[in-house]
């Protein structure tokens, strides 16, 4: 732990520790008697190095997220924040990105919109819903485009242009064919396991062969004596001697032997 000094207008110490997951700024201690009220936290972003850190940038990363101004074709305010992927900007429920040689502490007005602008592409913002006030928007989606209005979305209908739909349209859409967003699941895979044959009245052992593939088939008895027999004969043909026969010659007309 490294103290960085306090904080001027609440007086908790800042200190820099080191957790499972990296290092990360802490203003104040736990409360021993009240586990529900945590100190402020926050961690470091990359760029920045825990060793050379200061006071004021340490305060600066403790209150984020902080606000940048109105977005001039909106009037939304847009602000700049750290989140569990790194440094960020907002304007209501459209976030941008902000590129490594960024600094969420220093980053302007200007910047923040050009990374909104990519978004603002693909999304037309219709305006507050009016239950919760939360904004009604229609996004390009992989299917086409859509309403949404918070974890609700409803496909707009096939062929509808998205700079056509108006709000009142996009409310009606949403209260008739809208539906919750499906949550992200990871694909578990699943190893098949070889079951080996089993014959009829005969129960499986978890771990044992079966006996017809351990066993190997044997040749019939008729068969292998038939084939002993043919190699006796063979043998015994080869060893027996050869019979000669007379051939009988003629002299003058006269048989002789």
């Amino acid at each position: 732990m490294k103290s960085l000094g306090q904080d001027p207008e609440t007086g908790e110490d800042v200190t820099i520790r080191r957790g499972p997951y990296g290092l990360y700024i802490q203003r104040g201690e736990a409360d021993p008697d009240n586990k529900k009220i945590k100190p402020k936290r926050t961690t470091i972003p990359k760029g920045l190095e825990g060793d050379k850190l200061t006071l004021d940038q340490a305060l600066g990363l403790l209150s984020l997220p902080r606000k940048l101004g109105p977005h001039p074709e909106t009037g939304e305010m847009i602000e700049a924040g750290l989140g569990r992927f790194g440094p960020y900007v907002k304007m209501g429920a459209i976030f941008g990105t902000l590129d490594a040689d960024d600094d969420v502490l220093t980053v302007g007005l200007n910047r923040a919109i050009d990374s909104l602008a990519k978004k603002l592409a693909s999304i037309r913002n219709l305006g507050a819903h009016p239950k919760d006030g939360e904004a009604v928007m229609i996004r390009k989606g992989r299917f086409g485009p859509y309403v949404q209005h918070g974890q609700i979305v409803a496909n707009l209908a096939k062929g509808q242009a998205m700079d056509d739909v108006t709000f009142d349209e996009a409310l009606t859409l949403l209260s008739e064919k809208g539906k919750p967003l499906k949550a992200k699941t990871k694909a578990t895979r699943k190893t098949a396991t070889k079951s080996t044959p089993v014959e009829k009245g005969e129960k499986a052992e978890p771990g044992k062969k079966s006996a017809s593939r351990a066993t190997s088939t044997k040749k019939p008895a008729a068969r292998k004596a038939t084939s002993t027999r043919k190699k006796a004969e063979s043998s015994e043909s080869a060893t027996k001697p050869v019979r000669k026969t007379r051939q009988a010659k003629t002299t003058g007309g006269e048989e002789t032997e």
